[in-house]
């Protein structure tokens, strides 16, 4: 399951559960076990998305509805290419992270 439809998941039960037992936003979050900040922007009416997705957007300064696009088809955003790649383009580091193989990084050999 990808982390998009886990979170459309979470939202439904939000909204389940603020309509059935009218809770407090507090009384929502310790039951499902999440954030408080994540409930409040879910009954405002706020879009939500996962947390590596907004953490990626921020860091490289891209809107967050693209990496959300871009990373469910399976892409990859590299530095230095500055470029969406596919995720077999790129090799897992012993710390979990990941990073574009040299020889197909178009702005190193372009």
């Amino acid at each position: 399951m990808n982390l998009v439809s886990e979170m459309n998941k979470k939202v439904n039960r939000i909204h389940h559960l603020k309509k059935t037992e009218d809770l407090s936003s507090n009384a929502l979050a310790k039951r499902l076990k999440i954030d408080v900040r994540m409930v409040r922007k879910v009954l405002n009416g706020q879009k939500v998305y996962p947390s590596h997705y907004t953490r990626v957007a921020a860091r490289y300064g891209l809107p967050v509805e693209e990496v959300t696009e871009q990373m469910e088809q399976g892409n990859q955003w590299c530095y230095k290419c500055e470029a969406w790649l596919p995720r077999e383009e790129f090799y897992e580091k012993g710390s979990g992270g990941f990073r574009h193989r040299g020889g197909l990084c178009q702005k190193k050999n372009g």
